[in-house]
């Protein structure tokens, strides 16, 4: 039989540069940036980088409608090197660097963000 594939090196939710399924989001009040895959139904990848405890939800919304996942937080719990950014209750974990040209917002409650995608 064939050998099996290698293991992907890297989980989603990472700094970028993001994989093929995600897009590098911005989120318009909050600095930094994020890979975020888009939701499946409202069911998001769960595969977050080591040491990571906040959740993979279905939180983001672009303007053409489309839906996608980030970490989401409260305090902490976000990858190595990401913060748990806040524009209200709800939080989302960002990292510093990077930007990029697409809008999208959060959908779970409170005001929506705008992100960039």
């Amino acid at each position: 039989p064939p050998p099996a594939p290698p293991p992907p090196s890297h989980s989603h939710y990472e700094k970028p540069p993001c994989q093929e399924d995600e897009a590098q989001v911005h989120i318009q009040g909050l600095e930094g940036v994020v890979c975020s895959p888009k939701c499946d139904g409202s069911s998001c990848p769960s595969d977050v980088p080591s040491g990571t405890t906040a959740r993979p939800q279905c939180v983001l919304q672009d303007q053409s409608g489309d839906r996608y996942c980030a970490l989401s937080c409260l305090v902490g719990g976000c990858p190595t090197g990401a913060k748990c950014r806040h524009n209200g209750l709800s939080g989302i974990c960002m990292y510093d660097e990077g930007s990029s040209p697409t809008v999208v917002r959060l959908i779970d409650g409170g005001e929506p963000y705008t992100i960039n995608v």
